[in-house]
């Protein structure tokens, strides 16, 4: 008799989230989907290895990416030296068998939660939150709200003028201004668990070190659009102006099944931020360093630009950080 165990993990973003849960790596007749308790469709991630982080010419190749957007956007930072260290190096890692959610966490999801619960979100107890808006030709500027208008309800504030003041007509947008506390909430309701950096970094790239979901071409190759990201004056060209109903670009979905893993919405992992921490990395099932001053997101989002899409691109925040 075959024990399978039910260890869930949640891939939330700095605005949504998506799950996962990790089963006995010895099982050899896993069903390829899954429901969560939430509701939500599970995909399988196999057990084996994969190419984790990057080479040093990953790196050049992001420099070159950069210096692209740089041409357009001449605010954009482009650090060869500092930039791209704690993604190296590149280095193989095992990892038991486990699901992941297929689309990040909507709105409508995460309102049955807090129904459920009566859960108050970091923005909503400290009445402060952050939220990045389109100022001009690609550029994006932040804007900080301490009256309690912005919140997940709200992810540009209450006051916004354009399209983006609430959520009402977005149920299956994924949810914004969520903390990596307001996360791991969501995670327990639903009976899992985030996703270590490992976990989330698999089920975005597969096994061949590819540099995108999709494999190592730009998400706008061809006239097709695979991502939700900052291409376009006000990041129009591909439809949307901030986010965008989860599994809305096809053509991006990871080797597993998962969408939306570059785009859309940062998602956190459960890792505490290290930038050396690949150099000590255990080979199988690496859980992040014990302890930090700030936590890892991933995937890049809506005014994001290729560079900040690829699957081994990461960024660190406060832990109760939440933007939209």
């Amino acid at each position: 008799m075959r024990r399978k165990i039910w260890v869930v993990i949640v891939l939330v973003t700095l605005a949504a989230f998506a799950n996962i849960s990790i089963i006995d790596s010895s099982a050899d007749d896993l069903p390829g989907t899954i429901t969560g308790k939430d509701g939500a469709e599970m995909v399988l991630i196999p057990a084996g290895e994969f190419l984790m982080g990057s080479t040093e010419k990953d790196a050049d190749d992001a420099m070159r990416m950069c210096e692209e957007t740089k041409a357009f956007n001449p605010e954009t930072q482009c650090d060869r030296e500092n930039f791209y260290k704690d993604e190296m190096p590149r280095h193989k890692v095992y990892l038991d068998a486990y699901y992941i959610d297929k689309y990040e966490v909507t709105n409508a999801r995460f309102e049955k939660f807090v129904e459920e619960t009566g859960y108050v979100t970091d923005a909503e107890k400290s009445r402060t939150a952050l939220a990045w808006i389109w100022s001009g030709f690609y550029k994006i500027t932040g804007v900080t709200k301490t009256d309690g208008s912005m919140n997940w309800q709200h992810p540009n504030g209450s006051d916004y003028k354009g399209k983006w003041s609430g959520i009402e007509d977005k149920w299956s947008n994924p949810v914004a201004q969520m903390s990596w506390n307001d996360a791991g909430a969501y995670c327990q309701w639903a009976g899992k668990q985030l996703p270590t950096e490992a976990e989330w970094e698999k089920a975005a790239r597969g096994t061949d070190g590819r540099i995108f979901p999709w494999g190592n071409v730009y998400p706008d190759v061809g006239g097709k659009i695979r991502a939700n990201y900052g291409k376009g004056a006000d990041g129009m060209l591909d439809g949307y102006e901030y986010s965008a109903p989860v599994g809305s670009f096809p053509l991006g979905v990871s080797p597993y099944g998962a969408m939306d893993m570059a785009g859309n919405q940062w998602e956190w992992v459960s890792d505490w931020y290290n930038v050396d921490y690949y150099k000590q990395s255990p080979y199988k099932n690496p859980k992040g360093p014990d302890n930090g001053a700030s936590r890892i997101v991933r995937g890049g989002s809506w005014s994001k630009h290729p560079e900040l899409l690829r699957t081994a691109n990461k960024e660190h925040v406060d832990q109760a950080a939440h933007f939209n």
